[in-house]
């Protein structure tokens, strides 16, 4: 009980700090000439904001733009021609990288910064688009939108993330296919069996609520009239006689994006590989759990199926459930239900 009170006060504290910065923002309009886009979040929001990435130098080509990334996210935007400077990001105390922050004239957030990190933007002079949802929300909505789950699943449902910060700054959408904004070198892996066709199988994120069962892998693979390769962060023990091939934790993300394009479908709870896979041609079933599809899923609908529970308790971003007990939004998703999906695609 004083745990969640505490979360809730704190809540509201990171609520008031975000409409002090709002607030100054809305009255302070600098030129988009030297722009801070930082991405605080995992793998998959990178790939999603490469889309933003090439709005802002379409729109603003004489502009210089430093991306604010994980250290894990650095890959993904190296040969990314739009950007101009890639910085990695850690907690304000322990590096420098919050006051090579300060110097830039405009600072977008793809999601709303760190409690720790907001304090110390209200002495930032220059305009803080924060997260494009809270941004689009006005002051009721947003309380609501804390008070109310039933109005943040309605919300949620009306918008996707990828596209919102360009409508808000009334950025020139790019032209182009997701293939053609997103730039990774295509890497082969030698731990790859020759083997074609294949299913590529994500055993899931490093967070339980979005990670399939190791019986759920070994009943696809038994389903799959295709080899099946395993990829993910999980630590499942899969059964040594089912015939899978286990590449967990030995591929970089280069040797990811080529194997994504030599498979054949790819299975895949909600994580980078979805997004990755929306860059490729590549057929996919999407597995979505605890965030909603009309908010963070794929962005393409060739060639892409989306299974999805929609549990009333969804939005959330916890990383295992506590409504139910040992539930998992994806796991509940039967293996039948997504072999059917992956043979519709390749048939």
């Amino acid at each position: 009980m004083f745990q969640k009170t505490f979360l809730r006060v704190s809540s509201l504290l990171k609520l008031f700090c975000c409409e002090i910065l709002a607030f100054k923002s809305k009255f302070n309009y600098a030129s988009f000439a030297n722009i801070a886009l930082v991405i605080d979040a995992g793998l998959g929001d990178v790939i999603l904001a490469s889309r933003l990435i090439a709005s802002i130098k379409k729109s603003y080509p004489d502009s210089t733009l430093a991306c604010f990334v994980k250290p894990s996210a650095v890959p993904l935007l190296v040969s990314n021609p739009f950007v101009d400077q890639i910085v990695a990001i850690g907690h304000p105390s322990a590096s420098n990288w919050f006051d090579s922050l300060l110097a830039y004239s405009t600072i977008i957030s793809i999601r709303l910064p760190h409690s720790s990190i907001i304090p110390l933007l209200i002495r930032y002079d220059g305009p803080v688009v924060l997260n494009p949802i809270y941004e689009r929300l006005r002051l009721f909505s947003r309380l609501l939108s804390f008070l109310s789950h039933s109005y943040k699943r309605f919300y949620y449902s009306r918008v996707h993330v990828a596209n919102l910060h360009i409508d808000d700054l009334s950025l020139i959408p790019p032209s182009f296919s997701a293939s053609q904004h997103f730039y990774l070198d295509a890497n082969p892996c030698t731990r790859l069996p020759v083997v074609t066709p294949f299913l590529l199988l994500n055993s899931g994120g490093s967070d339980p609520i979005r990670q399939l069962t190791a019986s759920t892998i070994e009943l696809i693979a038994t389903l799959s009239h295709l080899p099946v390769i395993l990829v993910g962060d999980s630590e499942l023990c899969i059964d040594a006689t089912v015939n899978i091939c286990d590449l967990r934790h030995k591929t970089t993300l280069s040797e990811l994006y080529g194997i994504v394009q030599g498979a054949s479908c790819v299975v895949s709870p909600d994580s980078m590989l979805v997004h990755m896979t929306c860059t490729t041609a590549t057929p996919l079933v999407a597995l979505m759990g605890n965030a909603m599809p009309e908010t963070y899923g794929p962005l393409r609908s060739q060639r892409t199926v989306v299974l999805n529970l929609n549990p009333n308790c969804s939005p959330c971003s916890r990383t295992e459930c506590c409504v139910y007990e040992g539930f998992s939004c994806v796991q509940y998703l039967s293996a039948h239900s997504i072999m059917s999906a992956v043979e519709n695609l390749i048939a």
